[in-house]
């Protein structure tokens, strides 16, 4: 290593005097050659092993080959698509697609923060080059990904997963090279949640990685749970307190490029600092490739690493588009190269087909100690094309068409005779027009400078088919839209349970329903399970007409509802559903909302994002179709929060108030279904009670009702066969209390009043006017309690002021229940077949609720 040193010493002087003397287009030739070398190496490299996909460096003189894991996997698909680039042969292209797509399986892998270096290297650039919508695709994913490890308190993307007695929450500098991947994702989608999360992430970083003199930390240890900053490390530095030069190379080429993204001055003065730390430190060779420590003691024969050179260079071409000083930025960059072309470069035929020798990994961990590395290749690559084409453009991914959310597409329904709000995405600024085929009226608005657009369009009397045409020079059209009826169902699995049913629980009537189901002025749109840690744009989901295959996959109990409804109302009905089984209500409820809960239990160090996760459905399947204009929403929900059944009265109108807020001005109405019988295994004790909180609660929700289904319940399954009645009784509350169907009953019995006459109780109901029934059969579901507060079965019976009860054993009657168990099948009706719902007298204390 020492004569290594000594060597390249030597050779600095020469190297800066060439500055401007590199011929890029000769470097890429022998590019080439090099990597015909390494093509022809990778087969026996691999051995046969298939997950092996691209070459890393040199191991004891062999080539390394790693997965799509590792995170240096994306460089070499990156290499390949700078030759193209430069070159625009098609070998190199065809080259780049084969070893890029190696890397797709990896845009789901959430447990690792290099989603940029992995996916952006790759099909980032390949995207930029090739506008490949697939490629898009992969790039929105992998940013969501990448997001999920994104905790709101510490401000910061997760770096690695080590246990708390290492590190809490790691963050490492390196992350500021993976916010490119977020920062093109709200480019492709108009998301501007992904911008949010890297932004904050840059502040963060900015605010904490930093030394007074802009030297950083490579690792800042956060409490996951407070957000403060626990300690400052090195991983691959000297110790804490150096300078690793690698890591000030990803500060500065990271904050440069967060400035081209957001044009915020702060990032520039920051990428400036860096370079002035760099580019000024005495211990800085004068051929301007860093030891791999500024502070390293062995200096001058400590090693060098071209990496961080490469990176350093390519950064400074990208800073000198933006300062004032870009003509000192620019001279180093071309010495940064002069020198990596003349004394670092393999000579052709050899290191395996690696482009440059002498790079460090870790000295510390004594790996990849003066080898070459693939990443060292793709940022000298990078740099030597920056070099040639120093302008904005070269950073530029292909320009934004216009793109509407999946909820405003062709054959949707819009919600009648109301001012309906249709927005999507389009390059910034953009000019965009709205046309109407019902009425023929132009609508038009500009695009905001982060591509985002809305309009509200004025619809009238349900009817269509129409279509409505979008433009931002090149027109959209939407076809077969109609006019109607909109409404939305939300909640866990017993509003999930589609049609054709859960395996081995089947749904009653449902090759009927499937059978009758084109329906052509019925339509569906069901949205894709979806969980984010922070609010996103878009959903996965489209526009269907009624048919059998839509239908059995379409919420039981939401498409019964909407048939009901487009048959009695005449007019074209449009059904939205976003479900999750086995979910809380506050996941399905904002981040904001639930500040007014401050007992909410935040995850925030968990790595994988989970369905149970506060604020996550709400971020993932609510927020992006919020604004869409409905005339109701549907819920049917509280399962999986029986346990907390006294801050349930509170969560669910506090949840339907922040939804409606999100509406902006749209009012619609909220009916929802109380719990169903079913034996719980664990803690039925509180079903009851959660059933109470839940009539509670709407008591605090305006324009809401809710449907009672105490007779169709199932001992043995948690999800009854019987969706229909559920769906019906949601529909005569729409159609009797939104839409003034007359002849419509919709308000199910409810207990008024009682009187204590000896030892039997009198009840009067309200929603009763022609009197209650049990159809002939004895009442069940009446139990009597006396000062004990020991309740006793009673018998029940039928008397013209309502219904009377005794128990046996309760001589002196305080208190009497309904249907107050976790399963109990009910008999009792109002003659509009309504059920009373369950109810009790007294308030005494329940179970203790979570």
């Amino acid at each position: 290593m020492k004569h290594v040193s000594s060597l390249l010493a030597g050779m600095a002087i020469c190297a800066a005097t060439q500055a401007q003397s590199v011929n890029v287009s000769t470097v890429f030739a022998d590019a080439e050659k090099q990597t015909e070398v390494m093509l022809r190496e990778i087969p026996a490299a691999r051995n046969g092993k298939s997950e092996l996909v691209s070459p890393r460096t040199l191991e004891h003189g062999q080539l390394k080959m790693v997965a799509s894991r590792d995170w240096t996997s994306g460089f070499w698909p990156g290499v390949l698509w700078f030759l193209y680039e430069y070159t625009g042969k098609q070998q190199w292209k065809d080259r780049a697609t084969e070893y890029t797509a190696l890397i797709e399986r990896e845009k789901t892998n959430a447990g690792t923060h290099d989603m940029g270096f992995k996916v952006y290297c790759s099909f980032g650039q390949g995207y930029r080059l090739n506008n490949d919508p697939h490629y898009r695709e992969v790039i929105i994913e992998s940013a969501r990904t990448l997001a999920s490890r994104f905790n709101p308190t510490v401000g910061c993307i997760r770096s690695w997963d080590h246990s708390k007695d290492k590190w809490d929450f790691p963050v490492i500098i390196d992350n500021m090279m993976n916010l490119e991947l977020l920062f093109a994702a709200t480019q492709l989608t108009g998301d501007s949640a992904y911008y949010r999360i890297a932004v904050s992430h840059a502040n963060t970083t900015m605010k904490n990685h930093f030394r007074p003199d802009y030297s950083s930390y490579h690792v800042i240890a956060y409490d996951s749970t407070t957000g403060n900053v626990v300690k400052k490390n090195t991983h691959q530095g000297y110790s804490h307190e150096s300078a690793w030069s690698r890591g000030q190379a990803w500060g500065l080429y990271g904050y440069a490029m967060c400035y081209r993204f957001t044009r915020d001055k702060k990032y520039l003065e920051q990428a400036e600092h860096i370079a002035k730390y760099i580019l000024d430190h005495p211990r800085l060779p004068k051929d301007k490739v860093p030891y791999y420590d500024f502070d390293a003691p062995g200096i001058p024969n400590e090693p060098r690493d071209a990496s961080a050179a490469g990176v350093i260079a390519s950064g400074l071409y990208e800073l000198s588009n933006y300062s004032k000083n870009a003509a000192t930025y620019t001279a180093a960059a071309n010495t940064i190269l002069a020198s990596l072309t003349n004394s670092y470069r393999a000579p052709i035929g050899e290191a395996k087909g690696f482009l440059l020798l002498h790079s460090t990994g870790s000295k510390p961990g004594n790996s990849e100690v003066d080898v070459p590395l693939n990443y060292a290749d793709y940022y000298y690559l990078e740099a030597l094309i920056r070099s040639k084409h120093m302008h904005d453009k070269m950073f530029a991914l292909p320009k934004v068409a216009l793109k509407l959310p999946a909820i405003i597409g062709s054959n949707m329904v819009l919600q009648q005779q109301t001012k309906a709000p249709l927005w999507g995405t389009a390059a910034g600024n953009a000019a965009i027009t709205v046309t109407t085929s019902w009425d023929k009226k132009v609508y038009q608005t500009r695009a905001n400078a982060g591509g985002q657009w809305r309009v509200e369009v004025q619809t009238p009397k349900a009817g269509g088919p129409y279509t409505v045409t979008i433009s931002d020079g090149k027109p959209v059209t939407l076809t077969n839209v109609l006019i109607g009826e909109v409404w939305f169902c939300s909640g866990q699995s017993n509003m999930e349970m589609p049609v054709k049913g859960f395996r081995n629980q089947p749904i009653i009537g449902a090759e009927q329903t499937v059978l009758e189901s084109d329906i052509p002025n019925l339509r569906l749109f069901r949205v894709e399970r979806t969980n984010t840690i922070e609010p996103v744009s878009d959903v996965q989901a489209n526009w269907e007409a009624s048919a059998p295959q839509g239908a059995r996959e379409f919420s039981a109990v939401g498409y019964e509802f909407a048939k009901i409804l487009q048959k009695q109302l005449k007019v074209p009905v449009g059904i939205i559903q976003a479900t999750w089984g086995g979910t809380p209500i506050q996941g399905w409820m904002s981040k904001e909302n639930l500040q007014e809960f401050p007992e909410t239990k935040w995850a925030p160090h968990r790595t994988v994002i989970t369905k149970n996760h506060p604020a996550v459905l709400y971020n993932g399947m609510i927020h992006p179709l919020a604004g869409f204009a409905i005339k109701g929403m549907l819920w049917y929900q509280g399962e999986s929060n029986k346990e907390e059944y006294a801050r349930y009265e509170k969560l669910m109108p506090s949840m339907v108030r922040s939804w409606r807020s999100e509406w902006k001005g749209n009012p619609w109405a909220f009916y929802f279904v109380q719990l169903a019988p079913f034996k719980y295994p664990k803690a039925g004790e509180t079903v009851p009670y959660m059933r109470e909180a839940q009539e509670l609660a709407l008591k605090n929700i305006p324009d809401a009702g809710m449907a009672v289904c105490m007779d169709a319940g199932d001992s043995t399954t948690i999800h009854p066969a019987n969706k229909s009645v559920v769906g019906r009784r949601l529909a005569y509350l729409a159609l009797g209390k939104t839409y003034k169907v007359s002849g419509i009953s919709y308000a199910n019995p409810v207990y008024k009043a009682m009187k204590i006459a000896a030892d039997t109780v009198k009840l009067n109901f309200d929603n009763a006017p022609m009197g209650l029934t049990s159809y002939n059969e004895a009442i069940k579901g009446f139990e009597i309690a006396g000062d004990d507060q020991q309740f006793y079965p009673a018998t029940a019976w039928l008397a013209p002021d309502g219904v009377h009860a005794k128990a046996e054993q309760v001589k002196k009657p305080v208190a009497i229940r309904y249907a107050f168990k976790d399963y109990v099948i009910t008999n009792l009706y109002n003659l509009d077949g309504l059920p009373v719902a369950p109810f009790r007298t007294d308030n005494w204390a329940g179970p203790a609720s979570k």
